[in-house]
């Protein structure tokens, strides 16, 4: 009967473990999601030298203008050859060819804290807006930060730290 009691209790206690390792992962996850999302981006807007938006989205086709992007968020290429954002595009992505779309999240809250709700880079490589994302478990334990400087670079680091 002993046995079985102290069996219980250590079951119990590496349940609870278990569940925090799945949910530190489920956030390093996103941000590595995310990550590469801002890297793509990055990316086909210096070899097309189209601008492309990176943007909260609901439905993986347009931008839903929310600094809320735990719902999915989505990665459009502009089509005109300028270089530069043209029209309407930056704020909805309308027309725009989809580079990658993510889908809404479970248990994980990101949150972007720039002056503005969309973000990504012009035919040259540099970002339309510079901030950061805040990447977290909805109690905001585990929580990691996603940047994006003015250069463009695009980097994570643990906790809710301001960056470079």
């Amino acid at each position: 009967m002993i046995a079985i009691v102290v069996g219980a209790i250590l079951l119990t206690a590496g349940v609870s473990g278990f569940e925090s390792l799945i949910a530190r992962n489920r956030v390093r996850a996103t941000v590595n999601d995310l990550l590469s999302t801002l890297a793509l981006a990055r990316q086909e807007a210096l070899r097309d030298h189209h601008p492309v938006i990176v943007c909260a989205s609901s439905n993986g086709s347009t931008c839903k203008g929310s600094s809320d992007w735990s719902g999915g968020w989505v990665a459009l290429e502009e089509q005109n050859q300028t270089g530069s954002f043209s029209g309407s595009f930056r704020s909805t992505g309308a027309g725009g060819r989809i580079l990658r779309a993510h889908p809404a999240l479970n248990e994980v809250v990101v949150d972007a804290v720039m002056n503005g709700v969309t973000t990504g880079f012009n035919g040259y490589g540099f970002p339309i807006l510079a901030g950061r994302f805040l990447v977290s478990e909805p109690n905001g334990k585990d929580a990691n930060t996603v940047c994006l400087t003015v250069s463009g670079e695009i980097y994570a680091s643990a906790g809710t730290t301001l960056c470079r």
